[in-house]
């Protein structure tokens, strides 16, 4: 069974997001996607455990939408099990062409914002010692700046237990920005006659849009290498 917490109004910048998704429903526009090259030998058990406490520690990866199209509303799952694939891409060997355009193809699916989970992870094997983590999110849920703390705390996770060390962690709630933004649209501090989270749909065309930050990490070590 599961268990759901209260629903919550869309922040400004969700409503914006959702507008536009309205009118460009499968375009990549409104996802970000990371690749991480990994070269060192991964771990799929630890790797999905690190996945997991990443699942359990920020709220927004439990976040899915509910109520009318009209007035949109947010829910979060108390708790859950992550989604998570393997691919296996062993048969491109080194053709990193190959691989840049399964890459590509997956990030330019477009995510379904009615549809939970709204992110995508995928561990996927290049060869026996290197590997690949993509992971990609809805707008709704995660921009640039939190995507980095994502990757940063699951390659931490995953490092600690190689070492085993226990997995750390703050528990970061969206919940707590939703509610600092709703407080802040219905406080006297922002003008009633400003446009800031009223509906603005504008007819305008846009480019689906890719854009795959890579990473590659030499080996499995305390101090990461980033080049």
């Amino acid at each position: 069974m599961l268990l759901w917490l209260k629903s919550y109004p869309l922040s400004s910048t969700q409503f914006d997001i959702y507008l536009d998704q309205l009118i460009y429903p499968t375009s990549s526009l409104y996802s970000i996607a990371e690749a991480v090259f990994i070269d060192a030998q991964v771990d799929a058990c630890v790797f999905k455990q690190c996945l997991q406490a990443l699942y359990n520690q920020h709220d927004a990866l439990r976040l899915s939408l509910c109520g009318e199209k009209a007035a949109p509303r947010q829910a979060f799952l108390l708790s859950g099990n992550v989604e998570w694939q393997q691919v296996d891409l062993c048969h491109y060997q080194d053709d990193r062409e190959a691989v840049l355009q399964w890459l590509t193809h997956e990030v330019n699916k477009a995510i379904d914002m009615f549809s939970a989970p709204l992110y995508r992870f995928y561990l996927i094997k290049l060869s026996a010692n290197r590997y690949c983590w993509l992971h990609k999110y809805h707008h709704l849920i995660a921009d640039g700046w939190s995507i980095s703390i994502y990757a940063n705390q699951v390659l931490s996770a995953y490092f600690d237990n190689t070492r085993q060390q226990p997995f750390t962690g703050q528990n970061i709630s969206y919940r707590y920005h939703i509610d600092k933004d709703y407080k802040y649209l219905n406080s006297p501090a922002i003008n009633k006659t400003n446009t800031i989270g009223c509906p603005k749909i504008v007819g305008r065309y846009r480019q689906p849009c890719l854009k795959i930050l890579c990473t590659i990490i030499k080996g499995i070590q305390a101090n990461c290498v980033f080049a």
